[in-house]
């Protein structure tokens, strides 16, 4: 069974997906779409009875009797944090719908620009703290003059931020990078790490080194070791020289 809620702002949902995690309900997904990214979904999309308004996404596994204990409580906690009724989706086509939202988002911010591009860049913390990450990701977005439209794996701590840009405007590009830079650093001070699952590749390895600067020395010696010749993707993760 499938449901979406909305919420008033954003702190209201990702502190309700907070309170689900640290409830310890058996739930299988929690997707957060900020104000930004579902008012782009609802045009790109063309989606109707949702609202452009902080938004989670919830889908629950198991038998019929064990979901209706758990959203019951669900629907408690979310009440208790200013959340909508639940809109339901107990079918296959139903909630292909419903989370058309969710599944389109990289396609719908692309489309915000002529030939744009989109970086998209994500990072992860304790449950505990995401709803302090998230804040501070829109926060910096104002600062740096960006557009971030942002999605949340908010069950693990993991949340993207996807940013669409002109590849001919190379100012836009570097106020970007300025606020993943930004971005990141706050997920290390909260004790999160670089990416939750983008992985490393070739733009997060400066802000590895920060992360697990006594690890990369071994990592190094692993790869000489395997790889002597250096032809297995080299310079990815970090570089030999």
């Amino acid at each position: 069974m499938s449901a979406v809620c909305h919420f008033p702002t954003l702190e209201d949902a990702v502190q309700t997906a907070q309170q689900v995690i640290q409830y310890g309900i058996p739930i299988a997904r929690i997707e957060m779409l900020n104000k930004d990214q579902m008012g782009i979904s609802i045009n790109y999309s063309k989606l109707t009875d949702i609202e452009a308004v902080p938004t989670l996404f919830f889908e629950f596994h198991g038998s019929e009797s064990s979901n209706n204990e758990n959203i019951k409580i669900v629907e408690e906690i979310s009440k208790d944090n200013k959340g909508s009724s639940f809109k339901w989706a107990k079918d296959l086509e139903e909630r292909n719908k419903l989370w058309r939202a969710r599944w389109d988002v990289y396609y719908s911010v692309k489309a915000l620009i002529n030939n744009g591009r989109v970086y998209s860049t994500d990072v992860c913390v304790p449950i505990s703290k995401i709803t302090e990450c998230v804040n501070f990701a829109e926060e910096q977005a104002k600062k740096f003059g960006v557009r971030a439209p942002m999605v949340g794996h908010l069950g693990d701590g993991n949340f993207h931020v996807v940013l669409p840009f002109d590849p001919a405007k190379k100012e836009m590009y570097k106020q970007i990078r300025a606020f993943n830079d930004s971005l990141i650093k706050k997920a290390l001070e909260l004790n999160g790490t670089i990416t939750g699952e983008h992985g490393v590749g070739l733009h997060k390895k400066e802000y590895l080194l920060d992360e697990h600067p006594d690890n990369i020395p071994v990592m190094k010696s692993i790869k000489r070791t395997m790889d002597p010749n250096n032809i297995m993707n080299p310079g990815k993760i970090f570089d030999l020289n």
